[in-house]
Formats: C-alpha cells, structure tokens, sequence
C-alpha cells in the first residue's frame, strides 16, 4: 500500500482502490503512512479510497497528511519519476483538493511538527513565493491561527518575510527549492491575504467584506 501511494499516477490509485476493498490496513506504523504519502504525492484518488476505507487524517509527531498535501509538488521531496516529472511542470505549490478533503475529515489545522513545532500555515509561508492561494485561504477558512509560532518564535507572516529575500524566478516550472525562489507577487500576495484576514478578526468577516480584486 506504501508502494501505490508513493506516486501520482492514475494507476497507483486504482491499486489503492482496490487494496482497500480487499482490507488491508490502511494505517500501518511506518516512517510514513500511506495517508502521509498520497497527500505528499497529490494523488486525489488515492486519498479518497483511503478516507472511504478509514484512514486517520490526524497523523504522529512528524509531518501530518495536511502538512504534506500543503507542500505538495515540491519535487525535491518525491521519489517516484512520473510524479517528479508532472510536478516539474506544475504552476504552484499545494494541493488544495487534498488539503480541502483532509480538512473536511477532521484534520487538525494547526497540527505541530515536534521539535520545530511548524503548522501546515508556516509550511505554506516558506514556499509562499509559490504556494497556490486557495491553500492557505482553505487553512484559514477553517480557522489556522495566525498567532500560532514555531519553536523559534516566527510566525507564518514572519516566515513569508524572509521569502521576500529570495530571488525572482520567471520559468514556468517549479524549481527544485521552491523555499530559494519566488514569482514576481506571490509572496506580497500571500502576505497581503494573511494581513487582510488579520485586519478583519476571522475568516468569516474577511470572506464577506467587499472589495475590489
């Protein structure tokens, strides 16, 4: 099951689907749960068959499955080939889908690395000069506190500062260290969405505010 959910390919989901079915255990003790590896690997099938069979969306003291599907197609992370090859050419970091689906069973939005005690918000904040902002919009609309800090006291607009340090990268792929890099805008969009939210008090009260985008 390990095997299958180590890869984005259409195949592999069709693999976990039908392992599933025939009962295996979906949340095995491992270095990382099969739940962990689909989410990293962006395979939306794949996580779906394992919500349906019961995996846990909550994780151990590492990385969660919502840490991972926030850092989604950064490739340096990946081993399987295929995936590192349709990640290259992906526009952002993230999987939304994932990180929607996983919160919508419970996942714990600020859930903690040990140690470094790192939210799947300060996550985001390091590749803020890719991440797709629907994710960090999805954390928040599910209540990711901003006041939350790590184990040396930054918080994720103090992690998306330093992004703005990084140099302009104008490709269109993802390079291999996305925390190195940044588009042009994304990180003061990233900022300015976790600012708005600030400003507001919640998510609900920014969500509904009228602006002009």
């Amino acid at each position: 099951l390990d095997y299958a959910c180590g890869s984005s390919r259409p195949s592999n989901a069709e693999v976990v689907g039908l392992l599933c079915a025939a009962g295996v255990n979906v949340d095995p003790r491992g270095e990382a749960r099969p739940m962990e590896l689909a989410s990293r690997y962006g395979a939306e099938d794949a996580v779906r068959h394992l919500l349906k069979a019961g995996a846990s969306v909550l994780g151990g003291p590492g990385l969660t499955s919502l840490h991972n599907a926030v850092m989604g197609n950064n490739w340096h992370f990946y081993r399987d080939p295929w995936s590192i090859a349709q990640a290259k050419k992906a526009w952002s970091i993230g999987h939304h889908g994932i990180v929607r689906m996983l919160l919508a069973h419970g996942a714990a939005v600020d859930a903690r690395v040990t140690e470094i005690q790192t939210t799947p918000l300060h996550l985001a904040a390091t590749t803020s000069g890719f991440i797709s902002l629907d994710v960090p919009k999805e954390l928040l609309k599910h209540g990711a506190s901003l006041d939350a800090v790590d184990a040396e006291g930054r918080s994720a607009e103090d992690f998306a500062r330093l992004v703005l340090n990084k140099p302009i990268y104008t490709r269109d792929d993802i390079p291999e260290n996305p925390h190195a890099h940044r588009r042009p805008g994304a990180v003061e969009a990233f900022l300015a969405l976790l600012a708005g939210v600030r400003a507001a008090g919640s998510w609900k009260r920014y969500a509904n505010a009228p602006r002009l985008d």
